[in-house]
């Protein structure tokens, strides 16, 4: 949320609790009981979703972490793959090296691409010639359990990603409702107040309805949680 939006919401969570302290003198009215309910609901799905974004957040930190090794790790491999096929090319004129990685620097999915193209490639016969030069004859498997990795954590960072999107826009569209929700009631309330003429209760009113503006100064709010 913004500064803004935190501020609807702090002024929000304080008329819902305005509400509870004075319950059996506004009770009666429907209205302000149903928009008590509405403010209560969108105060709930505002901490819901502002701890889903926060968990969205270190969840695509971490698969971002763990991409960028993935990826490391494979590209390593390729070309540990790429250099022993010039050497086994030079050693061996007859030997059809299609083992190449392309120039440049390579986008995530040219990454695996590469290397899909390297295991298709590596048959038993190209295995074999590969460990006699001193790697691992399981190459084949070796690759695709990096590739696999690799994959893996593209997928976990962009899972972070959708959910960080969904729990933003859920949290707007509370928002929303939690600012119309709230200059209701606050008319509402007012007007019952008015009528039974309690000053301080009306200044009470006023006060948890007042959006406290924000120092600049000031270290930003911390979000709201349901912890």
């Amino acid at each position: 949320m913004t500064d803004v939006e935190f501020d609807e919401f702090d002024s929000a969570q304080k008329m819902t609790e305005f509400f509870a302290r004075n319950n059996n003198l506004l009770k009666d009215n429907a209205k302000a009981v149903s928009l008590n309910t509405a403010l209560l609901a969108d105060i709930a799905v505002l901490e819901t979703s502002a701890a889903n974004r926060i968990s969205a957040a270190g969840l695509r930190t971490d698969a971002t972490a763990d991409k960028l090794n993935a990826r490391e790790d494979l590209y390593k491999y390729l070309r540990k793959i790429a250099d022993t096929a010039k050497t086994i090319k030079t050693e061996n004129p007859d030997f059809d090296n299609t083992f190449k990685i392309p120039k440049g620097t390579l986008s995530n999915q040219e990454v695996l691409d590469t290397a899909q193209s390297f295991h298709n490639d590596m048959d038993t016969a190209n295995s074999a010639i590969f460990n006699s030069f001193g790697i691992n004859g399981a190459i084949a498997t070796i690759l695709q359990t990096k590739i696999t990795a690799f994959e893996a954590a593209q997928t976990q960072q962009n899972s972070g990603k959708g959910s960080g999107v969904a729990a933003t826009a859920t949290e707007k569209a509370a928002i929303k409702n939690l600012k119309k929700n709230r200059r209701a009631q606050k008319t509402v309330v007012l007007n019952l107040l008015e009528d039974n003429g309690d000053e301080g209760l009306i200044a009470e009113w006023k006060s948890a309805c007042k959006i406290e503006k924000r120092n600049k100064n000031e270290p930003p709010p911390t979000p709201p949680n349901n912890g």
